[in-house]
């Protein structure tokens, strides 16, 4: 990931360049004029005017007014906002045009370099180093991050033919539809009486502090007290910017925590809003790796045995949605077999202490809850770690979002919400930028007790807990 187009303002500055370029471009051919260098000629009118009104929505949506980070602590200063340093858009066109940026910087001179910001208080930055060559920082005195909103459009990248090309074919990708969604597969994989299952979200950043991550949860894996164990790693969703074919080779699947030909460990991964930018298209594919084929290709999975079954849910291909039949089959799956306990596993969050529920899931995933209490549910999607009990007729919840993408800790609840009975606050990093420490969750199955361990990116144990 690179510095600057982490950064909202140069983001979106770009985002609205770029739109400006292509209604230069339209112009042009309307009145006759062709053959100007930055023409991409290959692309019909229709599409640039579509791909221009596209920009503009994206840039409206995301370009007003937010709210500034809270402070650490009570009368603390509040730090610069975090779109500064991790701007992710809820927009995916905003998202896909990331995504053209870091593919297009590939031409383009990129340096690595510590920041004249740096805080980080060991070996890695808190976000990254990488950034655009000779396109330099700027501070202000509140301590703010400017890039510069057109620094880069004029004339390093929009007077490239290239870079017009590739935000078109980019957006192409988002507008030729979503993959087909992938029914659940045939038998579920049998979980064994003693098992290990690492859970970890929001991890497919690419960042070295994510890559430590991976490293520590390979070192679970690799535990002798865990040789006997039959193993699970399970990914709670999102590859970073947009789900592109690119990031999963990168962020994800070449830095994947389990090797690849290893044949000792099953791998899961569920779908976020962030894979399913470009389509999903990506996100399929992606399940084709043999590290995933317990998954058998669908973007739902249950695995079980007589005591436990957990059953991976799709919320994003209906964003922060059910779709289809999820519901129902979460229903008979509980039906069919009242013996065993039940843990969900999804990327989006049923309640938070701190953001909106996703409206649409807690409508469609109401009945059954109300039908019984569930045992458990994890998510991500928040990058946070936090664990409720007994809330909403959920016996345990737990968010483990925080496994790849930097959040500020904002002030701390002065009276924690009903049902939060922790959350991980350790900083990363010093000075008054309250980062979040990543980490993962770790569950060892024996029979019918589930023990929880949550280990962070230093691999250090922070809380344990039993599921009820």
């Amino acid at each position: 990931m690179l510095a600057q187009v982490l950064n909202r303002d140069f983001t979106l500055g770009t985002v609205a360049a770029t739109e400006q370029q292509l209604r230069s471009v339209i112009a042009n051919r309307r009145a006759g004029i062709l053959g100007r260098p930055e023409d991409p000629r290959e692309i019909p009118t229709a599409e640039l005017e579509e791909l221009a009104d596209a920009l503009a929505g994206a840039f409206a949506a995301e370009s007003g007014p937010h709210d500034g980070p809270r402070p650490a602590e009570p009368g603390a200063q509040a730090p610069p906002p975090k779109t500064d340093y991790a701007y992710l858009p809820g927009n995916p066109v905003v998202g896909l045009v990331q995504v053209a940026l870091e593919a297009h910087a590939a031409g383009m001179d990129v340096e690595e370099r510590t920041m004249a910001d740096d805080r980080r208080g060991g070996p890695l930055p808190v976000v990254t180093d990488r950034r655009l060559a000779g396109v330099e920082l700027r501070m202000t005195g509140d301590g703010r991050r400017l890039w510069g909103r057109m620094e880069v459009a004029n004339p390093k990248l929009l007077s490239d033919p290239g870079w017009l090309r590739s935000v078109a074919s980019m957006l192409k990708r988002h507008f030729r539809g979503t993959a087909p969604f992938v029914d659940r597969p045939g038998a579920p994989p049998a979980l064994a009486e003693s098992a290990r299952i690492v859970l970890v979200g929001d991890w497919g950043s690419g960042l070295p502090r994510a890559r430590r991550v991976a490293e520590q949860i390979a070192k679970q894996l690799d535990d002798p007290g865990a040789a006997r164990r039959q193993k699970h790693v399970i990914h709670l969703g999102d590859v970073y910017y947009g789900g592109e074919h690119e990031e999963y080779r990168d962020n994800f699947l070449g830095p994947w925590p389990v090797a690849r030909g290893r044949t000792d460990v099953a791998s899961y991964t569920l779908n976020g809003n962030h894979d399913m930018y470009a389509g999903g298209q990506d996100y399929f594919a992606a399940l084709g790796d043999p590290r995933f084929a317990a998954q058998g290709g669908s973007s739902t999975f249950a695995l079980a045995n007589d005591h436990w079954q957990f059953l991976g849910l799709d919320t994003s291909y209906e964003d922060a949605g059910l779709y289809g039949g999820q519901a129902a089959w979460v229903a008979a799956q509980r039906a069919d077999h009242p013996g065993r306990r039940t843990v969900l596993l999804s990327h989006h969050q049923l309640f938070s202490a701190y953001e909106a529920g996703a409206r649409t899931l807690r409508a469609k995933i109401r009945p059954v809850l109300d039908a019984a209490p569930l045992d458990a549910w994890f998510w991500g999607h928040e990058h946070r770690c936090l664990v409720y009990r007994d809330l909403e007729n959920v016996r345990f919840a737990s968010c483990a979002g925080h496994g790849g993408i930097p959040e500020y800790l904002v002030e701390a609840l002065p009276v924690p919400p009903e049902g939060l009975v922790y959350e991980y606050r350790k900083q990363y990093g010093t000075g008054w930028q309250p980062w979040n420490t990543f980490g993962f969750a770790v569950l060892d199955v024996d029979g019918p007790q589930i023990d929880v361990r949550y280990v962070d990116e230093d691999g250090n144990e922070h809380y344990r807990t039993g599921l009820p």
